[in-house]
């Protein structure tokens, strides 16, 4: 071992470099899955209700992402680690954004939409966003949530980009 270190060389060890390999058959395996559901539009939005806490009565409905493959519904924390900073999951978030505003159309409920810096700094994303805004009678209705996990330090920008959408959704 001193001798491979002092000459630059590695030493591996085969149970490591087994486990490194598993873990990316299943990494793969899991962007697979999602490149699949999402190319087929089986992008899912679960909506959950968010209680007052006095009154116990829905306050607003929160839109949650699910991909659904081969009849099963995939959990986010299965799929987006290996998505996020993707083109395919911008297409995701696109898809999410229409089926969520079209499901919500269909009533009069406020419901809120997490979406990430990355969905709000992509043009087509955002436009597509305003769009659909826009197209509810009442906009007000609209919250966006903004997951700031990913990125905190882009808020700023984020305000900006928000400003394009116009009056309408309000963001928490």
């Amino acid at each position: 071992r001193r001798y491979a270190i002092k000459h630059h060389r590695y030493l591996y060890n085969a149970s490591n470099l087994i486990s490194q390999d598993q873990e990316r058959q299943v990494r793969l395996k899991q962007l697979s899955v999602a490149n699949s559901a999402i190319n087929q539009h089986q992008v899912v939005p679960f909506v959950q209700p968010i209680f007052e806490a006095k009154t116990r009565e829905p306050a607003f409905y929160e839109c949650l992402v699910r991909l659904q493959h081969q009849g099963e519904i995939v959990s986010p924390g299965l799929f987006l680690p290996h998505i996020q900073g993707t083109r395919l999951y911008t297409k995701m978030s696109r898809q999410m954004i229409k089926y969520t505003f079209a499901k919500m159309r269909l009533n009069n409920d406020i419901f809120s939409l997490n979406l990430s810096p990355q969905d709000l700094l992509d043009d087509r994303t955002l436009a597509l966003l305003e769009q659909e805004v826009h197209s509810l009678a009442d906009p007000s209705r609209a919250g966006i949530e903004i997951v700031e996990s990913e990125h905190p330090h882009a808020r700023g920008a984020l305000d900006e980009e928000m400003q394009q959408v116009g009056r309408g959704p309000r963001i928490v």
